[in-house]
Protein backbone atom coordinates (compact mmCIF):
# COMPACT_ATOMS: atom_id res chain seq x y z
CA UNK A 1 0.00 0.00 0.00
CA UNK A 2 1.33 3.46 -0.94
CA UNK A 3 1.11 6.00 1.90
CA UNK A 4 2.77 8.83 -0.02
CA UNK A 5 0.74 11.95 0.86
CA UNK A 6 2.15 14.34 -1.86
CA UNK A 7 -0.18 14.71 -4.84
CA UNK A 8 -1.34 11.11 -4.70
CA UNK A 9 -5.06 11.99 -4.57
CA UNK A 10 -4.83 13.99 -7.77
CA UNK A 11 -2.11 11.85 -9.30
CA UNK A 12 1.45 13.00 -9.30
CA UNK A 13 3.57 13.41 -12.40
CA UNK A 14 5.02 9.93 -11.96
CA UNK A 15 1.61 8.25 -11.49
CA UNK A 16 -0.10 9.67 -14.57
CA UNK A 17 2.67 8.82 -16.99
CA UNK A 18 3.48 12.48 -17.71
CA UNK A 19 6.83 14.13 -17.33
CA UNK A 20 7.81 16.19 -14.31
CA UNK A 21 7.56 19.37 -16.42
CA UNK A 22 4.00 18.51 -17.44
CA UNK A 23 3.15 17.74 -13.80
CA UNK A 24 4.47 21.15 -12.73
CA UNK A 25 2.41 22.80 -15.47
CA UNK A 26 -0.70 20.97 -14.27
CA UNK A 27 -0.08 22.22 -10.71
CA UNK A 28 0.41 25.78 -12.01
CA UNK A 29 -2.84 25.49 -13.96
CA UNK A 30 -4.59 24.26 -10.81
CA UNK A 31 -3.25 27.29 -8.91
CA UNK A 32 -4.41 29.60 -11.73
CA UNK A 33 -7.84 27.92 -11.71
CA UNK A 34 -8.14 28.54 -7.97
CA UNK A 35 -7.15 32.20 -8.38
CA UNK A 36 -9.60 32.53 -11.28
CA UNK A 37 -12.49 31.09 -9.25
CA UNK A 38 -11.64 33.33 -6.30
CA UNK A 39 -11.60 36.44 -8.48
CA UNK A 40 -14.79 35.38 -10.26
CA UNK A 41 -16.54 34.97 -6.90
CA UNK A 42 -15.27 38.38 -5.82
CA UNK A 43 -16.51 39.86 -9.08
CA UNK A 44 -20.01 38.45 -8.54
CA UNK A 45 -20.18 39.75 -4.96
CA UNK A 46 -18.90 43.25 -5.68
CA UNK A 47 -21.08 43.44 -8.81
CA UNK A 48 -24.08 42.97 -6.54
CA UNK A 49 -22.58 45.57 -4.18
CA UNK A 50 -22.35 48.12 -6.99
CA UNK A 51 -26.06 47.64 -7.71
CA UNK A 52 -26.98 47.93 -4.01
CA UNK A 53 -25.03 51.17 -3.71
CA UNK A 54 -26.93 52.44 -6.76
CA UNK A 55 -30.15 51.92 -4.84
CA UNK A 56 -28.57 53.65 -1.84
CA UNK A 57 -27.70 56.61 -4.05
CA UNK A 58 -31.34 56.98 -5.07
CA UNK A 59 -32.58 56.67 -1.48
CA UNK A 60 -30.01 59.27 -0.37
CA UNK A 61 -31.04 61.67 -3.13
CA UNK A 62 -34.73 61.33 -2.28
CA UNK A 63 -34.10 61.79 1.45
CA UNK A 64 -31.85 64.79 0.89
CA UNK A 65 -34.29 66.44 -1.51
CA UNK A 66 -37.29 65.98 0.76
CA UNK A 67 -35.40 67.06 3.89
CA UNK A 68 -33.89 70.12 2.23
CA UNK A 69 -36.83 71.04 -0.03
CA UNK A 70 -37.54 74.39 1.61
CA UNK A 71 -33.93 75.58 1.34
CA UNK A 72 -33.68 74.24 -2.23
CA UNK A 73 -36.80 76.11 -3.33
CA UNK A 74 -35.51 79.32 -1.72
CA UNK A 75 -32.38 79.10 -3.88
CA UNK A 76 -34.39 78.89 -7.10
CA UNK A 77 -34.52 82.50 -8.16
CA UNK A 78 -37.17 83.02 -10.82
CA UNK A 79 -40.09 85.36 -11.28
CA UNK A 80 -43.14 84.43 -9.17
CA UNK A 81 -45.15 83.27 -12.20
CA UNK A 82 -42.49 80.74 -13.24
CA UNK A 83 -41.73 79.37 -9.77
CA UNK A 84 -43.91 76.27 -10.19
CA UNK A 85 -42.36 75.51 -13.56
CA UNK A 86 -38.86 75.93 -12.11
CA UNK A 87 -39.67 73.49 -9.28
CA UNK A 88 -41.08 70.98 -11.78
CA UNK A 89 -37.94 71.28 -13.92
CA UNK A 90 -35.79 70.75 -10.82
CA UNK A 91 -37.75 67.63 -9.85
CA UNK A 92 -37.55 66.34 -13.44
CA UNK A 93 -33.75 66.87 -13.50
CA UNK A 94 -33.34 64.97 -10.25
CA UNK A 95 -35.54 62.13 -11.53
CA UNK A 96 -33.56 61.86 -14.77
CA UNK A 97 -30.29 61.89 -12.81
CA UNK A 98 -31.55 59.10 -10.55
CA UNK A 99 -32.69 56.99 -13.52
CA UNK A 100 -29.32 57.42 -15.25
CA UNK A 101 -27.48 56.62 -12.01
CA UNK A 102 -29.36 53.39 -11.41
CA UNK A 103 -29.18 52.37 -15.08
CA UNK A 104 -25.40 52.82 -15.16
CA UNK A 105 -24.91 50.97 -11.87
CA UNK A 106 -27.20 48.13 -12.99
CA UNK A 107 -25.22 47.87 -16.24
CA UNK A 108 -21.92 47.76 -14.33
CA UNK A 109 -23.18 45.31 -11.68
CA UNK A 110 -24.89 42.95 -14.13
CA UNK A 111 -21.84 42.95 -16.40
CA UNK A 112 -19.56 42.14 -13.45
CA UNK A 113 -21.83 39.32 -12.28
CA UNK A 114 -22.04 37.89 -15.81
CA UNK A 115 -18.26 38.01 -16.19
CA UNK A 116 -17.93 36.38 -12.78
CA UNK A 117 -20.08 33.53 -14.08
CA UNK A 118 -17.72 33.06 -16.99
CA UNK A 119 -19.50 35.00 -19.73
CA UNK A 120 -17.47 37.26 -21.98
CA UNK A 121 -18.16 40.98 -21.63
CA UNK A 122 -16.77 44.01 -23.36
CA UNK A 123 -14.31 45.98 -21.23
CA UNK A 124 -16.37 49.18 -21.42
CA UNK A 125 -18.14 48.49 -18.15
CA UNK A 126 -14.79 48.39 -16.34
CA UNK A 127 -13.89 51.85 -17.65
CA UNK A 128 -17.31 53.24 -16.71
CA UNK A 129 -17.04 51.70 -13.23
CA UNK A 130 -13.58 53.19 -12.72
CA UNK A 131 -14.87 56.60 -13.83
CA UNK A 132 -17.86 56.37 -11.47
CA UNK A 133 -15.65 55.42 -8.52
CA UNK A 134 -13.09 58.13 -9.27
CA UNK A 135 -15.76 60.83 -9.65
CA UNK A 136 -17.48 59.66 -6.46
CA UNK A 137 -14.26 59.96 -4.49
CA UNK A 138 -13.40 63.31 -6.10
CA UNK A 139 -16.82 64.77 -5.26
CA UNK A 140 -16.65 63.41 -1.73
CA UNK A 141 -13.20 64.88 -1.21
CA UNK A 142 -14.23 68.22 -2.72
CA UNK A 143 -17.16 68.44 -0.32
CA UNK A 144 -14.71 68.25 2.57
CA UNK A 145 -11.68 70.26 1.45
CA UNK A 146 -12.95 73.13 -0.72
CA UNK A 147 -11.39 76.26 0.79
CA UNK A 148 -13.78 78.96 1.90
CA UNK A 149 -16.72 76.61 2.40
CA UNK A 150 -17.53 75.71 5.97
CA UNK A 151 -19.24 72.35 6.27
CA UNK A 152 -20.57 71.18 9.58
CA UNK A 153 -19.54 67.58 10.12
CA UNK A 154 -22.64 66.08 11.66
CA UNK A 155 -23.54 62.42 11.97
CA UNK A 156 -25.59 62.41 8.74
CA UNK A 157 -22.70 63.82 6.72
CA UNK A 158 -20.19 61.41 8.25
CA UNK A 159 -22.45 58.44 7.53
CA UNK A 160 -22.94 59.62 3.96
CA UNK A 161 -19.18 60.08 3.49
CA UNK A 162 -18.54 56.61 4.88
CA UNK A 163 -21.05 55.08 2.47
CA UNK A 164 -19.63 57.01 -0.51
CA UNK A 165 -16.09 55.91 0.29
CA UNK A 166 -17.25 52.31 0.75
CA UNK A 167 -19.06 52.45 -2.59
CA UNK A 168 -15.91 53.70 -4.32
CA UNK A 169 -13.76 51.01 -2.69
CA UNK A 170 -16.20 48.30 -3.80
CA UNK A 171 -16.22 49.68 -7.33
CA UNK A 172 -12.41 49.80 -7.46
CA UNK A 173 -12.33 46.23 -6.14
CA UNK A 174 -14.71 45.23 -8.93
CA UNK A 175 -12.42 46.83 -11.53
CA UNK A 176 -9.38 45.04 -10.09
CA UNK A 177 -11.15 41.67 -10.03
CA UNK A 178 -12.42 42.08 -13.58
CA UNK A 179 -8.95 42.88 -14.88
CA UNK A 180 -7.49 39.99 -12.90
CA UNK A 181 -10.12 37.54 -14.23
CA UNK A 182 -9.31 38.56 -17.80
CA UNK A 183 -5.57 38.15 -17.21
CA UNK A 184 -5.98 34.72 -15.60
CA UNK A 185 -8.22 33.54 -18.44
CA UNK A 186 -5.57 34.57 -20.96
CA UNK A 187 -2.84 32.78 -19.00
CA UNK A 188 -4.91 29.60 -18.82
CA UNK A 189 -5.76 29.76 -22.51
CA UNK A 190 -2.07 30.15 -23.40
CA UNK A 191 -1.14 27.06 -21.37
CA UNK A 192 -3.73 24.79 -22.92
Amino acid sequence: MDYNIGNHAKGSAGDSGCTEKEGDRMQENDALQIQLRKNQDTLKIVGLGVMVFGVWSIVKTILYTTAQWSSITEEIVVPEANETIAKMVYIFMIAVTMVVEIAVRLYIGRSAIAEGRGERRRPGYIAVAFLIAFLGLALTASAIVIPGIHIELNLDLLASLFVEITSAVITFEMCWSAVRVRKLRRQLAERE
